[in-house]
């Protein structure tokens, strides 16, 4: 017979919230180490991601875990990292970020991509790279070569500055 005290204890370890300790991303479905309170370990823990985002957070983030058909198959649903969280969003807005304060930003009025200190933003194309609207360029013009810079003085290019189209 299931007492009070039992059911209440199994309903508790349903969702719980607990710590990673370590990610390992090399296998199919990525797995984690956690602890849950002050020394309950939780091992090979599948983190269950949004199809088209991954992730490979810090030790030290903490985790949802929702235990599927009762409590020896649990799962991580989400996880957050507060020391790494990006603040400030307008309602509405959406963001990716990292802990190096890179971020794409799909605001109210516009889109932003932004790499602080030395990190670089690439773009890998198998086909053209283009740009529409307002582009800060001549329409007549288009930039061609094989090196492009974005700086304070407008872009570069490091064969030819524009080619007449």
């Amino acid at each position: 017979m299931i007492t009070f005290d039992s059911l209440v204890s199994m309903v508790r370890g349903l969702v719980m919230k607990a710590v990673v300790v370590a990610v390992n991303d090399a296998v199919a479905t990525q797995s984690m180490q956690l602890v849950i309170g002050q020394d309950d370990p939780l091992n090979d823990v599948a983190h269950f991601q949004g199809y088209g985002f991954a992730v490979n957070p810090h030790p030290g983030a903490e985790a949802v875990v929702v235990n599927v058909g009762g409590l020896n198959h649990p799962i991580v649903v989400a996880v957050e990292d507060r020391r790494y969280r990006l603040k400030g969003l307008a309602s509405g807005e959406v963001a990716l970020y990292d802990d190096q304060d890179q971020v794409v930003k799909i605001g109210r009025n516009k889109i932003t991509i932004e790499s602080t200190g030395a990190n670089d933003v690439e773009v890998i194309a198998g086909g053209k790279i283009l740009l529409g609207g307002a582009t800060g360029l001549p329409a007549e013009k288009i930039v061609t070569g094989t090196s492009v810079q974005a700086g304070a003085a407008g872009l570069t290019v490091a064969d030819n500055a524009y080619a007449k189209v």
